[in-house]
């Protein structure tokens, strides 16, 4: 069945074991596939056929009334029925109190294929010799992520896997080849390392570093912004991945707050080089131009131009201006239109958006996001560097202050 944003009554239905997968479809498809999101339609067509009783109904809705709960423990959502606003719940893993985010609350836009995948046991699907699989991590266009234990061993690792479809097609796994070999020669503390890289009953994948924490962006969408200090501190380690990079002859091209992890113990590792290149200027196409993401892309790659060590330098300013601001620079209803703000429009003032953002930091991260590469830093070392002094300056000014006080 096509892809399509279902109502979310029909994806707790599912999700809960009320209705099977195969009888939404039928129901989906009476209905047509246009008023997937029309709950009234959805009950009424269930209730006629018995796939539901007006009990299961009120039993589902009695479950929509719940609400998505943060998990600062698992960096995980967790849901929880009849919330009660003025009641506090422990997370069923890890006991730690669960917190009220709105934005993760009243999610009515999953997609059919999104619940279906909750619902199947999807390590069930991926069957390796070496390695059993535990549960997925993420995933992303080039792959699922899986965590995964040695069967020997007992070691766990991050096990990424190059999907079926991706598979029967061999650009798609030079590409996932590629990744590994880049992997291979970075050794950095600040980029996730590479174990192995096999092939096994038809099924691509290579063993990486597992990092026991979070993505920036699980962050970000938990706490919306981070201090100056921590901003700086997770852009300069970003910085430091990228300066080996960048010096050892690669181009990350997808810098971002997805593709950065958080450690429990404080560290700061870059991951997914899927779409990294390495430096050759004439070899650029428009095709590679336009691998990224649009509001973390370089005015240059947006256009389907050449990209280089610059263009990373753009995208790691545009994850340091939604660090400090909770937003991205630029915000449009599709891609091309962010697409065109970003080769054209001047992203709003930082220090506008966030007073405490240090006004030599605004700067920095304003020449980072330089429409023309030449108006950037010269290097990710550059970059590191000044974000260093920054930090420095920034905490003799806040001893300063302490002292004036006492």
């Amino acid at each position: 069945m096509a892809r399509v944003p279902i109502d979310r009554f029909a994806a707790v239905a599912v999700r809960r074991g009320f209705v099977s997968r195969r009888q939404l479809e039928s129901v989906l498809r009476e209905l047509g596939l246009e008023n997937a999101r029309d709950r009234q339609k959805l009950i009424a067509a269930l209730v006629k056929r018995n796939d539901l009783t007006s009990a299961q109904v009120d039993q589902i809705l009695q479950i929509l009334r719940g609400a998505d709960l943060w998990c600062p423990g698992c960096k995980e959502v967790r849901f929880v029925e009849h919330f009660d606003p003025q009641s506090e719940y422990p997370c069923s893993s890890c006991r730690t109190p669960l917190r009220r985010v709105d934005r993760l609350d009243g999610r009515s836009n999953l997609r059919i294929d999104d619940v279906f995948n909750e619902i199947e046991d999807e390590t069930a699907t991926v069957r390796l010799s070496r390695w059993k699989v535990i549960r997925r991590l993420g995933r992303g266009g080039m792959g699922r992520v899986y965590l995964a234990r040695h069967r020997q061993l007992g070691k766990l690792a991050a096990v990424k896997v190059l999907p079926a479809d991706l598979a029967e097609d061999e650009s798609f796994i030079k590409l996932f080849v590629r990744e590994a070999r880049a992997l291979a020669r970075l050794k950095h503390a600040n980029i996730v390392e590479i174990y192995d890289i096999d092939k096994e009953a038809g099924v691509h994948f290579m063993v990486m570093e597992f990092v026991e924490g979070c993505s920036l962006k699980e962050l970000l969408d938990q706490s919306g912004l981070v201090s100056p200090k921590v901003a700086i501190n997770i852009a300069a380690d970003v910085a430091r991945a990228l300066a080996h990079a960048h010096e050892n002859g690669f181009v990350h091209r997808d810098v971002k707050p997805g593709n950065i992890l958080l450690g429990r113990s404080g560290e700061v590792k870059l991951t997914d080089f899927g779409l990294v290149k390495e430096v050759a200027p004439d070899s650029c196409t428009w095709t590679d131009a336009l691998l990224g993401t649009p509001h973390y892309m370089a005015p240059e790659q947006a256009k389907g131009r050449p990209t280089d060590a610059r263009s990373d330098l753009y995208s790691l300013g545009a994850t340091l201006y939604v660090m400090l601001s909770g937003t991205t620079p630029f915000v449009g209803t599709d891609t091309v239109t962010v697409l065109l703000k970003v080769c054209n429009d001047d992203a709003p003032e930082l220090t506008l958006l966030n007073p405490a953002v240090p006004k030599e930091l605004s700067q920095l991260v304003k020449r980072l996001m330089a429409k023309t590469p030449a108006d950037r830093p010269p290097s990710a070392r550059s970059v590191y560097r000044e974000l260093d002094r920054i930090a420095g300056n920034n905490t003799r000014a806040t001893s300063k202050r302490s002292r004036a006080v006492q």
